[in-house]
């Protein structure tokens, strides 16, 4: 029995409705069945589903907003729920780290504004965390899942790897099916077209018995909004100038050493300065060379001058003695 409010009239149209009013009838349209609170379960259905989407873009912009602040040092790192990853997720793949780019990142929660991703307290298996690594770079702890890497590093994965690691992949007693694109003494690069067979060096390397991903000490943004009020309200600090002792020390190397330390157009010379925060210089050979020199690299003597603090120089002779110590192996 269809109940009506109002003067039912005899016309065909008023007794059935044209037939898109009567599949979608609107709010106000006077033969709406009244008879139950459906039309007050529909308002609210709709009422849920608005606020549930306002929630997200809430969400999804204060991820933003916490990834601006990393991006200028005010926080140390951040903790994202990522949207589901599938039953991959809730296997024990374990985790990687993957050196991408600020763009290549802020762009990822932007495609994936609708999802459910939020800013975390606390760690979760399928949550990615986010560090700074350099002025154009950030790197990110994830779990092994190719959706996830994939939307975030594309069909070429930056990947960080202990030094044993690498050096085994130098040493090709590591078998890749990928494109070995750029190696260095922290990362390399892996491509291919096919993305799955990244994925698979990708989980061969993490199964390694050399694997293994740093646990750096990590500080959680909180997800309330009153995190911006708080930080604001901090005492500025202000510290009086420390003056420190700059010193200054000399390496005596053969010329093959320091084109090692050089590395492809100077990148692994700068990667050292970047690390250690001292100033390496190059000192010229003053002679001109002879033949003989030309022909034996090794047999001429160049000179590394490493200047800074205590610790800066300290690191950087570290960091070098490391690198020729691989080298020479």
């Amino acid at each position: 029995m269809e109940v009506f409010i109002g003067s039912q009239s005899n016309s065909e149209d008023h007794r059935y409705g044209q037939a898109d009013s009567w599949q979608n009838p609107s709010p106000v349209d006077k033969h709406t069945p009244r008879s139950s609170d459906a039309q007050l379960q529909v308002n609210k259905l709709l009422r849920e589903h608005s606020l549930a989407e306002t929630h997200k873009c809430e969400r999804a912009n204060h991820a933003l907003q916490c990834l601006a602040l990393l991006f200028k040092d005010v926080i140390d790192s951040l903790t994202l729920r990522v949207p589901p990853l599938g039953d991959a997720a809730n296997r024990n793949n374990g985790r990687l780290k993957l050196l991408i780019s600020r763009l290549r990142i802020r762009n990822y929660l932007k495609v994936e504004k609708n999802g459910p991703i939020a800013v975390l307290e606390s760690k979760e298996a399928a949550a990615i965390t986010v560090t700074n690594d350099s002025y154009l770079s950030v790197v990110v702890e994830c779990p092994l899942n190719a959706t996830l890497v994939q939307s975030l590093c594309s069909n070429s994965v930056c990947m960080l790897l202990p030094r044993e690691l690498i050096h085994l992949i130098r040493m090709r007693r590591v078998q890749l099916r990928s494109v070995l694109l750029e190696i260095n003494s922290r990362s390399i690069t892996l491509f291919n077209s096919d993305f799955q067979f990244v994925m698979e060096d990708v989980q061969a390397l993490v199964n390694h018995s050399f694997y293994q991903c740093p646990h750096n000490a990590l500080r959680f943004v909180a997800s309330s909004a009153s995190f911006f009020d708080r930080y604001e309200s901090l005492p500025k600090m202000v510290y009086a100038p420390q003056t420190l002792d700059v010193v200054t020390q000399t390496l005596k190397l053969n010329k093959v050493e320091v084109s090692f330390l050089i590395g492809h157009q100077g990148t692994k010379i700068q990667e050292l300065r970047q690390e250690s925060g001292a100033t390496i210089k190059i000192i010229p050979i003053a002679q001109r060379l002879t033949i003989e020199q030309l022909n034996r690299p090794a047999s001429i003597q160049q000179h590394i001058t490493i200047t800074g603090n205590l610790d800066t120089v300290t690191k950087a002779v570290s960091l070098i003695d490391s690198q020729l110590a691989a080298y020479r192996l």
